[in-house]
């Protein structure tokens, strides 16, 4: 995969601070993580997994090093069985799954890790819908029944585990458009858009998964970039200083994606603690922040979310 120009953006919501150090928040989620290698030209997968009597609102995955050349394959909330294909709606999250692809053209084993956010308190449930396409994209919007937001969400592939990868993954407003998903909307699905190319076609099925919640307070905070093509774009959106993430992930802000481009794709995506980096975000840490790394070939207006809350 050619990158010919790299550019690393920070963006901070202009009402958040994600440094310091705010006091904890009764009711928060906290962070659950766990690390897995993924070998040079290999797929390989973790999961994250609450504490007994706690259900995951949220979560994601990123590299403890600076990220190279890796792909989210999957990434997504699933039941106490840890599979995709048997996560239903209705079921309480105990895990969050995450597959990711490490690039010939990245020679190192790369450490991985892959969060959870874990909640004592909250009623999120999760809401599922089967992607829809060729077999070159698949995509579809998970929407949480009347009375129920979105805290969270994700994406995963239901028949095997040859997985190739997720473009896009994001909460969406009642329009079920990213485009009109905007700050202090209220989240009521996730939307997920996701590559099946390289042979695999129509036998693969994804769906999308979100975490619906019908006592949660938690509202979106976005930030909108403009992309140059052929970029690598690094971007964290912080929530407000009273406020902790639920989860986050990455939309259009605008059109639809040329799926001639193949090499648009996530890299990493999920909650940052104090640290505001995969590598030094640990258990039993709330989430200040989200952390959302792509490639794109073509340019592009994108919106990097976070949901955040003052409890669940």
């Amino acid at each position: 995969m050619g990158r010919t120009v790299v550019v690393v953006a920070l963006v901070v919501a202009s009402t958040a601070i994600a440094t310091g150090t705010a006091q904890a928040l009764p009711g928060a989620p906290t962070v659950e993580e766990s690390s897995f290698v993924v070998e040079s030209g290999k797929r390989a997968s973790g999961i994250a997994t609450c504490p007994a009597g706690k259900r995951v609102v949220g979560g994601g995955v990123g590299a403890v090093a600076e990220e190279r050349h890796l792909t989210v394959a999957q990434s997504g909330p699933v039941d106490e069985t840890g599979q995709f294909a048997n996560t239903v709606n209705g079921d309480v999250a105990r895990s969050w799954f995450a597959m990711v692809r490490n690039h010939n053209v990245n020679p190192d084993p790369q450490t991985i890790r892959v969060f959870a956010l874990c909640s004592m308190i909250s009623d999120a449930v999760v809401e599922v819908t089967h992607l829809t396409g060729g077999q070159d994209n698949q995509i579809g919007t998970a929407m949480c029944p009347a009375g129920r937001r979105a805290v969270g969400g994700g994406a995963g592939e239901l028949t095997h585990q040859e997985a190739w990868s997720i473009r896009l993954s994001g909460p969406v407003d009642e329009t079920g458009l990213a485009a009109n998903t905007v700050d202090n909307d209220v989240a009521r699905g996730w939307h997920a858009d996701v590559q099946v190319s390289n042979g695999f076609g129509e036998n693969m099925r994804y769906a999308a998964y979100a975490l619906c919640s019908t006592s949660s307070t938690a509202t979106v905070q976005e930030t909108t970039v403009q992309q140059p093509e052929q970029t690598v774009s690094e971007i964290q959106v912080s929530c407000p200083l009273a406020r902790r993430v639920t989860g986050g992930g990455l939309g259009l802000a605008s059109g639809q994606l040329d799926y001639g481009a193949l090499a648009h794709h996530l890299s990493q995506t999920g909650p940052l603690g104090a640290s505001g980096t995969f590598g030094g975000t640990n258990d039993g840490n709330e989430a200040r922040q989200w952390g959302t790394t792509f490639f794109h070939l073509t340019t592009g207006a994108y919106r990097v979310f976070v949901i955040c809350t003052v409890n669940v």
